[in-house]
């Protein structure tokens, strides 16, 4: 009965947001990290164009597999996508900018240099 609990709160807080301001916010804060993960020089996968992408950002690594289990570790909870990809997915409604920045810093510490 709790799944059926959090599908009910999830609903209701998309409810009381709304879908535009959610999706404002999804393109302000993907946009955010893309330009954090630019000035790490990271290879970012995901489309530049706000409209093309929805509110996850794909970064490119040769030790990508690596990677995602030392941010796991870390607290950092990405998705490993074959063959060299970690997916951060950002919630508009639960994740702020502050825990954003936090996530980019510590993937940019454990990503090493590539080249």
């Amino acid at each position: 009965m709790s799944g059926i609990i959090a599908v009910q709160q999830g609903v209701q807080m998309i409810a009381e947001e709304g879908i535009d301001p959610i999706r404002e916010k999804s393109e302000i804060m993907t946009t955010f990290t893309i330009d954090l993960l630019d000035e790490l020089g990271l290879e970012v996968t995901s489309p530049r164009d706000s409209r093309l992408r929805g509110s996850h950002v794909t970064v490119r690594h040769p030790e990508a597999r690596s990677i995602t289990d030392q941010l796991i570790e870390q607290g950092v909870v990405p998705d490993f996508r074959e063959p060299d990809l970690i997916r951060l997915g950002l919630s508009p409604l639960t994740t702020s900018y502050a825990e954003v920045a936090e996530a980019v810093r510590i993937l940019g510490e454990t990503a090493p240099p590539i080249g």
